[in-house]
């Protein structure tokens, strides 16, 4: 985001609190229908008072406002509160698990961890308590398996609830790629060592100090001596660097950054080779197939090959985006394509990111956005202006945001404390610390009267009034909710 009054990049990012919640889901997720291209909730929580219940999207209801809260359906059942427990009703409102429950939690694998004076268990969707409430701590289901905690000990169970890694170890990590390490302890001894999803040890007694997860098969290792290896999926060593690098991280994409005891950065493939030489002072990831590195004060790109396609020789850049990379020189801002060859000359006082064919640029006295051959397609008179997102930029000026597009018409009127990026056609807007929502027309849909809103998602957003009632608002400001 461009601000002229200081010429630099900037996001603006908004936080907000919502203390009040009770069982709100972030990602709520709805069982619902497509009507347009959007999904639409086919039963949506409905609040009347302090009870909660559901309606469609008529707001006629179908399931009674009963419940102390109400949680958006995933699939066929819904988290609910009622009696001073949680439980799970189905479409019909049945009540499927009783509330008896201090905590339930969503279902993965087609098992909920449960909670009941402080011990921890696993339903079905019949409600059945098919893995005992028995554990300390329990976490959902991954890759076939939950971790589970007793006595400060980690293990991890199957959806049978059979104790595939007794809960036995001082440590364990989630599973990545089939295997996990794990912390035993043995005398006054510590060990990592590496198990499968049936529990068994796979790479036993690590000596290594640090252990990395696996990644395309691989995991880097390090003693305090400093000597980095890297193992496979049986243990085998397949590659031992010895001490000639500080850090070894994890392959991506055939390829893994080492630092040399000199602070230099370059990368190896997975025979050890080393691929592109340690002459780096820093070294990212790949992005759009080029990785942005330092040399000493100046930033380049190099390829996969090590080939400089970008030779370091500017005093900043920025990652690829939709194929242009920022680049600074002498206090001057242009843009390199993928090719190595500069695309924008460096006359720019300031740019942001290319987003849609499109980059906000200030140059010669004014602010504008271009195209990807330089060509300036309109002129901003605002004072700060977005990377395009579902067709439209948010802008600022003087005080004031809007939105334009493409073309540079304004379509969301600049009268606006601030607005959030568009989700779904919708965008979050504030004006004395009211906040509704606009479509993509401009349009105020959801009128200003909420003190905090989340965006939408599956076509309803969660809303709060300033006397902290809470509920949820569809597309068209619809509220599911009432006094």
């Amino acid at each position: 985001m461009l601000n002229l009054s200081r010429i630099r990049i900037r996001r603006i990012a908004l936080i907000v609190s919502l203390s009040a919640v009770m069982l709100i889901s972030p990602q709520l997720e709805l069982l619902a229908q497509q009507q347009g291209g959007q999904a639409v909730a086919v039963l949506i929580p409905y609040r009347q008072g302090d009870k909660w219940g559901y309606s469609d999207a008529r707001k006629k209801l179908v399931i009674p406002p009963v419940y102390g809260d109400a949680q958006p359906f995933e699939g066929d059942l819904a988290r609910v509160k009622a009696d001073g427990g949680e439980g799970f009703i189905d479409l019909s409102g049945k009540l499927v698990v009783p509330f008896k429950y201090d905590q339930v939690r969503a279902f993965s694998n087609g098992l909920a961890v449960v909670k009941l004076k402080g011990k921890h268990g696993f339903i079905d969707k019949t409600g059945k308590e098919v893995i005992p409430l028995k554990y300390d701590e329990a976490e959902t289901f991954s890759e076939g398996l939950a971790e589970i905690v007793v006595d400060r000990r980690h293990g991890f169970i199957d959806t049978s609830g059979k104790e595939v890694i007794p809960p036995i170890h001082i440590d364990a990590e989630a599973f990545a790629e089939g295997l996990t390490p794990v912390l035993v302890v043995e005398g006054n001894r510590y060990w990592r060592i590496f198990i499968d999803k049936n529990g068994k040890e796979i790479i036993g007694k690590l000596p290594d100090d640090s252990i990395g997860s696996f990644s395309e098969g691989l995991a880097a290792l390090a003693n305090y001596s400093g000597t980095w290896r890297y193992i496979d999926k049986t243990g085998k060593e397949i590659l031992n660097l010895g001490a000639r690098y500080l850090q070894a991280r994890k392959f991506s994409g055939g390829l893994a950054v080492v630092k040399s005891e000199d602070g230099k950065h370059g990368f190896i493939d997975k025979t050890g080779k080393l691929v592109i030489p340690v002459k780096y002072d820093e070294a990212e990831t790949f992005v759009e197939g080029l990785a942005l590195v330092k040399s000493g004060d100046k930033f380049g790109f190099i390829d996969r090959n090590g080939v400089e396609v970008v030779p370091p020789e500017y005093d900043f850049a920025q990652p690829f985006s939709d194929g242009m990379a920022a680049v600074l020189l002498n206090n001057k801002w242009g843009y390199v394509g993928k090719d190595g060859k500069v695309a924008i000359p460096l006359t720019l006082d300031g740019v942001d990111p290319f987003a849609q064919g499109l980059a906000s640029v200030f140059g010669g006295g004014k602010l504008m956005y271009i195209d990807k051959s330089g060509k300036e397609v309109f002129e901003s008179d605002y004072d700060e202006n977005a990377p395009f997102s579902e067709g439209l930029a948010r802008a600022r000026l003087s005080v004031r945001w809007g939105c334009i597009d493409t073309s540079g018409k304004i379509v969301v009127p600049f009268k606006y404390d601030y607005i959030e990026r568009f989700s779904e056609g919708l965008a979050a807007v504030v004006r004395f610390n009211m906040w509704g929502f606009v479509n993509r027309s401009g349009q105020l849909v959801v009128p200003l009267k909420y003190d905090y809103v989340e965006a939408f998602s599956n076509g309803l957003a969660l809303v709060r009034l300033v006397d902290f009632e809470i509920g949820y608002v569809g597309r068209d400001g619809t509220e599911y909710f009432e006094p």
